[in-house]
Protein backbone atom coordinates (compact mmCIF):
# COMPACT_ATOMS: atom_id res chain seq x y z
CA UNK A 1 0.00 0.00 0.00
CA UNK A 2 1.33 3.39 -0.89
CA UNK A 3 1.19 6.24 1.57
CA UNK A 4 -1.05 8.43 -0.59
CA UNK A 5 -3.58 5.62 -0.97
CA UNK A 6 -3.70 5.14 2.79
CA UNK A 7 -4.20 8.83 3.47
CA UNK A 8 -6.95 9.14 0.88
CA UNK A 9 -8.76 6.08 2.21
CA UNK A 10 -8.56 7.37 5.80
CA UNK A 11 -9.84 10.77 4.68
CA UNK A 12 -12.77 9.23 2.84
CA UNK A 13 -13.60 6.96 5.77
CA UNK A 14 -13.80 10.02 8.02
CA UNK A 15 -16.00 11.80 5.50
CA UNK A 16 -13.60 14.72 5.10
CA UNK A 17 -12.97 16.74 1.98
CA UNK A 18 -9.46 17.54 0.84
CA UNK A 19 -10.08 21.13 1.94
CA UNK A 20 -11.04 20.05 5.47
CA UNK A 21 -8.08 17.69 5.71
CA UNK A 22 -5.49 20.16 4.43
CA UNK A 23 -6.77 23.21 6.34
CA UNK A 24 -4.00 24.79 8.40
CA UNK A 25 -1.47 22.14 7.39
CA UNK A 26 -0.80 22.25 3.65
CA UNK A 27 -2.44 23.41 0.43
CA UNK A 28 -5.21 21.36 -1.13
CA UNK A 29 -3.13 20.91 -4.28
CA UNK A 30 -0.24 19.51 -2.21
CA UNK A 31 -2.59 17.08 -0.44
CA UNK A 32 -3.87 15.99 -3.84
CA UNK A 33 -0.30 15.29 -4.97
CA UNK A 34 0.31 13.28 -1.78
CA UNK A 35 -2.88 11.25 -2.26
CA UNK A 36 -1.92 10.55 -5.88
CA UNK A 37 1.54 9.39 -4.80
CA UNK A 38 3.26 12.16 -6.75
CA UNK A 39 5.17 13.52 -3.75
CA UNK A 40 6.29 12.26 -0.36
CA UNK A 41 5.58 14.76 2.43
CA UNK A 42 7.93 15.65 5.25
CA UNK A 43 7.70 13.80 8.55
CA UNK A 44 6.16 16.88 10.15
CA UNK A 45 3.40 17.12 7.53
CA UNK A 46 2.71 13.41 7.90
CA UNK A 47 2.39 13.73 11.67
CA UNK A 48 -0.14 16.55 11.30
CA UNK A 49 -2.14 14.65 8.69
CA UNK A 50 -2.08 11.47 10.80
CA UNK A 51 -3.42 13.45 13.77
CA UNK A 52 -6.15 15.03 11.67
CA UNK A 53 -7.17 11.65 10.26
CA UNK A 54 -6.73 9.69 13.51
CA UNK A 55 -4.22 7.34 11.89
CA UNK A 56 -2.28 5.26 14.38
CA UNK A 57 0.71 3.06 13.63
CA UNK A 58 -0.15 -0.58 13.13
CA UNK A 59 1.13 -3.74 11.55
CA UNK A 60 4.66 -4.56 10.53
CA UNK A 61 6.56 -6.23 7.70
CA UNK A 62 5.36 -9.76 8.48
CA UNK A 63 1.83 -9.05 9.73
CA UNK A 64 0.04 -6.27 7.86
CA UNK A 65 -2.38 -4.17 9.87
CA UNK A 66 -6.11 -4.42 9.44
CA UNK A 67 -5.97 -1.03 7.77
CA UNK A 68 -3.58 -2.32 5.11
CA UNK A 69 -5.86 -5.28 4.45
CA UNK A 70 -8.91 -3.03 4.11
CA UNK A 71 -6.95 -0.80 1.72
CA UNK A 72 -6.06 -3.77 -0.48
CA UNK A 73 -9.71 -4.82 -0.55
CA UNK A 74 -10.81 -1.25 -1.34
CA UNK A 75 -8.35 -0.99 -4.24
CA UNK A 76 -9.42 -4.38 -5.59
CA UNK A 77 -13.06 -3.28 -5.51
CA UNK A 78 -12.51 0.16 -7.05
CA UNK A 79 -10.19 -1.24 -9.73
CA UNK A 80 -12.62 -4.09 -10.48
CA UNK A 81 -9.78 -6.54 -9.92
CA UNK A 82 -11.65 -9.85 -9.67
CA UNK A 83 -8.64 -12.06 -8.74
CA UNK A 84 -7.59 -9.63 -5.97
CA UNK A 85 -11.15 -9.50 -4.63
CA UNK A 86 -11.15 -13.29 -4.51
CA UNK A 87 -7.90 -13.27 -2.55
CA UNK A 88 -9.38 -10.77 -0.08
CA UNK A 89 -12.43 -12.99 0.40
CA UNK A 90 -10.27 -16.06 0.98
CA UNK A 91 -8.20 -14.16 3.53
CA UNK A 92 -11.28 -12.95 5.40
CA UNK A 93 -12.59 -16.53 5.56
CA UNK A 94 -9.25 -17.83 6.83
CA UNK A 95 -8.94 -15.03 9.39
CA UNK A 96 -12.48 -15.62 10.63
CA UNK A 97 -11.83 -19.33 10.90
CA UNK A 98 -8.59 -18.85 12.83
CA UNK A 99 -10.44 -16.63 15.31
CA UNK A 100 -13.17 -19.23 15.78
CA UNK A 101 -15.76 -17.09 14.03
CA UNK A 102 -18.27 -18.40 11.50
CA UNK A 103 -17.06 -17.96 7.92
CA UNK A 104 -18.71 -15.14 5.95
Amino acid sequence: MKLGDRLKFARLMKGLTQEETAEGIISVSYLSKIENNQVIPSQEVLEWLFRRLDIRPGGNETMPSWFEWVMSWYKAMTNRDVPARGNCMKRSKNDASSLGMPKP
